[in-house]
């Protein structure tokens, strides 16, 4: 099965689920910037995953030992010009990342 260890360690070469979150999380934060009028995410800015966390599973699909669930910490940079206010940059942020399924805990300007 898959683990948070094995993810973050690139244990396994044919596991790219790592780099396939990283590739999905600055997707998102561009198509719904792109649909927004503020703020940016430079793409030669990356996204870091700062850690992964094995989680238990809120809503598990079906209860079984090969049912895992991982916590992903990802940073994104996203830039914004002096004129815009920063709390509707912040708002077009979160309501991005929710529609496209992901959730967040902190958030930093």
């Amino acid at each position: 099965g898959i683990d948070a260890s094995a993810l973050w360690s690139g244990s396994n070469p044919t596991n790219t689920i790592k780099e396939d979150l990283t590739v999905a999380t600055r997707i998102a934060v561009e198509n719904f910037l792109g649909e927004s009028d503020v703020g940016a995410h430079l793409s030669d800015t990356p996204v870091i995953i700062s850690n992964i966390l094995d989680d238990e599973c809120l809503n598990p699909p079906a209860e079984t030992e090969q049912t895992k669930c991982i916590y992903v910490k990802s940073i994104v940079s996203v830039y914004r010009d002096e004129n815009e206010d920063p709390e509707k940059v912040k708002k077009v942020v979160i309501n991005g990342l929710q529609e496209d399924g992901i959730s967040f805990a902190n958030f930093h300007t």
